[in-house]
């Protein structure tokens, strides 16, 4: 299925619950290559009572190992939820998944992008039935304004360049993608900048067998200082290291991570330090992120850089930064419109 309408949510544990209307768009959608791994939509159904919305992540957790976090309405309110977290193996196109939760036993199946799972004991009743759904950010494709300073022009099925970057070993692709080639090197953009709002769009390799910063790991550098980073933070509770912290200074404040595999999107305003007469710091850098539409950091003050930072000199205007981690991880449709 497919989802492009993000109509209402949820937010538990950290994590960025959609619940939105879905239209069928194939029985197992898997843009990671893995049959499994994903978001799920559907219905919690308990005996005597009306359904409520429900939604689930799976995430790989090594080759043939899952983590099922399924979360629902118990009552007529957003606020009443429940939650049941449990594991899985998988047996060919099948999907085991079982345990304990809130006292009590489950089992259930994932098989063709339908998740199916119900309290052992069926003389209590209560089942889940949801379907496979992906969500498309809704900045996915946007395209630059006149007054933009395109980084990486896309086109689909045609070829972009690297006219904007300074390290040229890194891959194009002719689906109009840039991919870092991992032990080349970061890559900065041959101009420099100050205060901009920047559009990139990603797309993170599936990496099950790897955890933690393993897990396609980039992230974006402002003025080669100031680092957002990229990360697989699907399906997690996010820190400052995931994707969309600002390392080792601020966690984002939900998660709003889609599977890898999938096109994400970042929106970000980065405001550069302002300075007086003297050349005395008035306002030190700040940062607004979005991530797939969704606000995650707002207002962010960096009173020291992050690291890997190329110093921790504040200055009004230098280069963007994209880091190279080892990972194959792939950009597109990269601009920035620069602000007053």
């Amino acid at each position: 299925m497919k989802s492009t309408i993000l109509k209402s949510c949820l937010m538990m544990a950290g994590i960025l619950l959609f619940i939105t209307p879905s239209t069928v768009a194939q029985t197992n959608p898997s843009p990671s290559g893995d049959p499994f791994i994903g978001m799920y939509e559907g219905a919690y159904h308990a005996t005597g009572r009306p359904a409520y919305p429900a939604s689930a992540s799976l995430v790989s957790q090594g080759r043939g190992v899952y983590r099922l976090a399924v979360r629902y309405q118990t009552g007529a309110s957003l606020a009443e939820f429940g939650q049941v977290e449990l594991h899985g193996v998988a047996q060919g196109p099948r999907l085991t998944v079982s345990g304990y939760a809130n006292n009590i036993s489950w089992n259930g199946t994932v098989e063709n992008g339908v998740l199916t799972l119900g309290r052992s004991d069926p003389h209590y009743g209560g089942r889940f039935a949801l379907h496979k759904v992906i969500h498309l950010s809704p900045t996915e494709g946007m395209k630059p304004p006149r007054n933009a300073t395109v980084l990486l022009p896309f086109e689909p099925g045609q070829e972009t360049n690297l006219d904007s970057w300074t390290n040229s070993k890194w891959e194009l692709s002719h689906d109009g993608t840039m991919r870092v080639k991992g032990g080349t090197g970061d890559n900065r953009t041959k101009e420099s900048f100050g205060s901009i709002r920047l559009h990139l769009e990603f797309n993170l390799a599936h990496m099950p067998e790897e955890n933690g910063q393993g897990r396609s790991n980039s992230g974006i550098y402002f003025q080669d200082r100031y680092e957002v980073q990229i990360l697989d933070s699907f399906g997690i509770i996010p820190g400052s290291g995931d994707c969309g912290g600002i390392y080792e200074q601020s966690a984002p404040r939900i998660n709003a991570c889609y599977p890898p595999g999938q096109w994400q999107t970042y929106d970000i305003t980065f405001r550069a330090a302002e300075f007086d007469r003297s050349g005395k710091i008035k306002t030190y850098p700040q940062v607004t992120v979005e991530l797939n539409g969704v606000v995650i950091q707002e207002n962010h003050e960096f009173k020291v850089v992050t690291g890997g930072a190329v110093n921790d000199k504040v200055v009004d205007r230098a280069r963007m930064r994209l880091q190279d981690h080892g990972d194959p991880v792939k950009y597109r449709n990269i601009w920035v419109v620069e602000l007053d």
